[in-house]
């Protein structure tokens, strides 16, 4: 399948071409111990021998996000850094790279050699962008961080994600994994980087729920009516809007049921034990009903979404999630937990993953050869294929309620009202400014990077909406993204 990407072939070139740096001369930098290219004359990743960031010159830029960019652990965990802060990642070098006073010079990501932790997530943010952004294959994206470069010693290799359990961890994630993952999901239209609202992830993470799939698969932490944390009815607007046709709780009862089923919206038990896998009954009932879902046949309205939770939304939840993806689009075990962690971080735990590796093979053939039965014998099902829309869309919200679910993704022009979701630049902001670029016009989407009021964006009741930007709340706390000058 193809894929549309932020930076086209002839984008690189012209970045890497018509705005080459001053010279040629390899960056000579006492305090920089490793450098590899991951564009040619403009975009460089450095290891750092001090945690000092060397000072710009007339011909390169040197930055560093281990400062912004932070992940917040659960017990022992340390990475992978979510999609939100993935994509402002994605965004800033293209910023840097656009950017007039940088557009002759060398953009030098830099990072700690001492800190494994900063490095290996620093290594994901920019192997990331070679994949979402510069349409690299994993290997290919990952091959400069595993050369030795200018790197007399021995190059330590970089650490495995581990799980948030507090316990050692018996299974783990490689980089390779999260960049197979970002792959596959671009590949099947899970995530377009052209069209994400990193504002609407950071809104849905304060409610603790995070999209996995599109128009499919949502996992949520489980509503209390007592203590902390958020009411069933809390989600019954905001499920009802996105076409959620059924819940699946994974624990004991801790709310009403009829909270959701008066709303219209199915409520499915299927409880076992935390921290385990799920019984094999309960996975061949899950993907049967998500097979009936996509198909239309459980209700007479269009395919409908399933939302997914256990107590916390993390272990349970993740792990049956996962066999959804690997039933259906053929997925790797390392792969779907990758995926997963990177939407929703911190979830599948080291027993799960152990027993989604052993049955990987049974997965996605037998439950891959039902699901196909299935399909030839719905004669509802027309159109499945790739989404039109990825996980949190912003051009979703202005296309037709009526129109095509899937397919390719479509040309932005008359589908979409750009008028709506590009702020014009008299409009003033408080604060530093971030720009985001609908990528097929170039123009920027402004946002910022604290709070900013902006004229055409109104409340329910008229009154000016105040942003905040940050990289997550909730399951990741406050992360704000500062500003740096440029040199």
């Amino acid at each position: 399948m193809t894929s549309t990407i932020p930076l086209s072939e002839d984008e690189c070139w012209k970045i890497s071409n018509n705005y080459p740096p001053f010279t040629t001369a390899p960056i000579k930098e006492s305090n920089i111990a490793w450098i590899s290219e991951f564009m040619k004359g403009r975009l460089y990743f450095a290891l750092l021998r001090k945690p000092q960031k060397p000072p710009c010159t007339s011909t390169d830029h040197f930055f560093t996000t281990d400062d912004d960019f932070l992940y917040v652990p659960y017990n022992k965990d340390f990475g992978p850094l979510c999609l939100a802060s993935l994509i402002r990642y994605c965004c800033l070098i293209k910023d840097k790279l656009y950017y007039q006073r940088l557009n002759r010079k060398r953009i030098v990501h830099c990072t700690s050699l001492t800190d494994p932790y900063t490095r290996a997530n620093a290594s994901y943010l920019i192997a990331g962008f070679a994949v979402l952004c510069l349409g690299q294959k994993p290997s290919d994206a990952i091959a400069p961080l595993l050369q030795r470069g200018t790197l007399k010693t021995h190059l330590p290799d970089i650490p495995p994600f581990r799980d948030a359990s507090s316990s050692a961890g018996l299974k783990t994630i490689t980089l390779l994994d999260c960049l197979n993952a970002l792959h596959f999901a671009l590949r099947h239209g899970f995530v377009n980087p052209n069209d994400f609202d990193v504002e609407e992830y950071e809104r849905l993470q304060e409610l603790n729920l995070n999209w996995i799939s599109p128009r499919g698969l949502i996992a949520f932490a489980g509503p209390l009516e007592r203590g902390y944390g958020y009411k069933p009815e809390t989600y019954v607007d905001y499920f009802k809007k996105n076409n959620v046709q059924a819940i699946v709780r994974l624990n004991r009862p801790a709310y009403d049921r009829t909270v959701f089923t008066n709303a219209g919206i199915r409520l499915i038990d299927w409880c076992f034990p935390d921290g385990t896998p799920p019984p094999f009954t309960i996975v061949r009932d899950f993907l049967n009903l998500c097979n009936l879902l996509e198909c239309g046949k459980l209700t007479s309205t269009n395919p409908g979404v399933i939302a997914v939770h256990c107590r916390a939304g993390l272990g349970r939840t993740g792990t049956l999630i996962a066999t959804r993806l690997m039933g259906e689009y053929g997925m790797r075990a390392r792969d779907a937990v990758a995926w997963i962690r990177i939407c929703r971080p911190g979830s599948v735990m080291s027993l799960q993953q152990e027993w989604l590796e052993n049955n990987e093979e049974f997965f996605i053939t037998n439950f891959r050869k039902l699901r196909n039965l299935q399909r030839t014998l719905k004669s509802r099902v027309t159109n499945i294929g790739k989404p039109l829309f990825g996980i949190y869309s912003i051009h979703e919200k202005y296309a037709p309620k009526n129109g095509p679910l899937e397919g390719e993704f479509p040309p932005t022009g008359g589908l979409i009202d750009k008028e709506n979701i590009i702020a014009k630049k008299k409009h003033k902001i408080n604060k530093g400014k971030l720009n985001y670029y609908d990528f097929n016009t170039k123009y920027p989407i402004q946002r910022t990077r604290f709070a900013a009021k902006f004229p055409h964006m109104k409340s329910d009741n008229g009154e000016q909406i105040k942003r905040s930007y940050l990289t997550g709340k909730g399951l990741q706390g406050k992360q704000p993204i500062r500003r740096r000058r440029h040199s």
